[in-house]
């Protein structure tokens, strides 16, 4: 775990976002060792690997000096917990460029990565720097009337132009972008967006639209930004970043959040819902970390365990809702000594299919030849579910015994269906033929669209939830102007 306390938060909130599996905190690389002695220098604080995503964490923990000039104070606050981080970041982007496979788990550099970096030229690289130390001083500055979270600006660009204390913009302009969070919004960011799939999109979003060259934008905080993006959707379908209304009084292509998105997602009884819906997905996460701790899966050619477990921990906080109530619902439904199967497929993600499958053992089976037929079922299964569903890519499986049987284990199995030949669309027929498997007679298929915001009162633009950004107010004309102003005199040509 971290060396300060504010790492060791930072970490905890990353394992429960992407879980256990794929964080690495303080990792090391062997450089500055001499001769197999001595520490090596830490990358990053935190080091996220998923599938073809990486994310390089760099946190430090800076007290605001309160009781000298603010414009000094903000320099120095801002040179060591922004820049130093950015400059970290950027060096460990640099080492993983050149030395990908040279990472460890410790300052000694004897326990190497248990996962191997991917090639980084074809990764999704997110660099995200938490700046922490200021959050009291940012709210007195503000008159106390403000949550005190630093104001987004992106009409900052580089070092230099960060003089405006608590304005901080794209701090390196000319390279990857980096991600600046505070105390306040890095909390808030994982608990709206706590999985792998919702967290990276955001990001991923958030630099695409931050970094665009048609709009100067500014927001009160990056709270601001989090509501806009999770109240609103494309055309898509998807979360992102729709423009609020202009201002009458704004300069053209500046655009502005103010802080009313926050506080109003909050209140809406459609976020309310929406959280008490969340709280039914939990079970699937739990799922994730039993198979990282139980630790056992089919062996095959077609078949990896982190490869499995990476596809079911992917799946976004509003498919984990259905996910874990078609699981529920097939677990109660099937009586103790019967078998049941249910076939999950959703519109909405029509690349996955999931087989559920509850099977009994027989009073004289013994546990090793129980599981081996229970594995050997679960195949079968997944294989003809592609018969089912011929656009499907992946088949992910899922065994158990049904309630109240003497003992229980689970086997997890996923298989590439994305590249099927003639033969292998044989086998499964013929394994339909003859087992009978997944036939109209005895299909439970569980599918359909769900409402990522119940009862909402927006109109829909899709089914995953409301759309519409909240309309700017005028309760803040007043420190909107003075943020315009102030960014303009930062960006002034000297």
């Amino acid at each position: 775990m971290g060396t300060t306390p504010t790492e060791r938060y930072l970490q905890g909130l990353a394992r429960r976002s992407f879980l256990s599996l794929w964080s690495h905190g303080n990792p090391h690389t062997p450089e500055g060792r001499r001769g197999n002695k001595g520490a090596g220098k830490e990358l990053c604080d935190l080091l996220v690997i998923f599938g073809d995503n990486i994310l390089l964490f760099s946190d430090k923990e800076i007290q605001f000096q309160r009781d000298i000039d603010i414009g000094i104070a903000w320099g120095r606050w801002y040179r060591r917990a922004v820049a130093k981080s950015a400059d970290q970041l950027a060096g460990a982007l640099k080492w993983l460029s050149r030395f990908s496979q040279e990472v460890y788990l410790d300052a000694h550099c004897t326990s190497r990565l248990p996962t191997s970096i991917p090639d980084i030229s074809r990764c999704n690289i997110h660099l995200i720097c938490i700046a922490n130390g200021a959050y009291n001083s940012c709210r007195a500055f503000f008159g106390n009337s403000s949550i005190g979270s630093l104001v987004v600006d992106l009409t900052l660009k580089g070092h230099q132009q960060h003089t405006q204390p608590f304005h901080i913009g794209d701090v390196r302009p000319d390279e990857r972008f980096i991600h600046v969070f505070d105390e306040f919004t890095l909390n808030a960011v994982f608990k709206e967006l706590d999985t792998a799939y919702d967290f990276i999109q955001y990001l991923t979003k958030r630099e695409q639209f931050l970094r665009s060259e048609s709009h100067a934008i500014v927001a009160a905080g990056e709270e601001q930004l989090l509501a806009a993006y999770l109240s609103s959707v494309d055309l898509n379908g998807e979360h992102n970043f729709v423009l609020p209304r202009q201002q009458e009084d704004a300069q053209p292509n500046y655009i502005y959040f103010d802080e009313t998105f926050w506080p109003r997602m909050l209140r809406s009884p459609e976020y309310r819902l929406k959280k008490i819906e969340d709280d039914k997905s939990r079970a699937w996460d739990g799922l994730i970390e039993h198979f990282i701790k139980l630790g056992e899966y089919p062996q095959g050619s077609s078949l990896d365990f982190e490869w499995g477990l990476r596809a079911i921990a992917s799946e976004p906080r509003l498919r984990r809702r259905q996910l874990a109530e078609a699981l529920h619902g097939i677990y109660e439904k099937t009586p103790p000594s019967h078998r049941g199967a249910r076939m999950l497929y959703s519109p909405d993600f029509p690349d996955r299919v999931y087989i559920f499958l509850l099977l009994p053992s027989l009073p004289s089976q013994a546990n090793a030849a129980y599981r081996e037929y229970r594995k050997t079922m679960l195949e079968a299964y997944c294989m003809v579910a592609k018969l089912r569903c011929p656009n499907a890519k992946l088949v992910i499986g899922l065994a158990t015994e049904p309630k109240e049987s003497e003992f229980s284990s689970e086997d997890l199995l996923a298989i590439d269906v994305s590249d099927w030949s003639d033969k292998e669309y044989d086998h499964a027929r013929q394994i339909q033929e003859d087992t009978g498997i997944l036939s109209d007679k005895n299909l439970d298929i569980f599918e359909g669209r769900i409402l990522e915001y119940p009862t909402s009162s927006f109109k829909d633009r899709s089914a995953k939830g409301f759309s519409g950004t909240p309309a700017n107010q005028g309760a803040t004309k007043t420190r909107r102007r003075e943020m315009q102003k102030k960014s303009r005199r930062a960006n002034r040509p000297k």
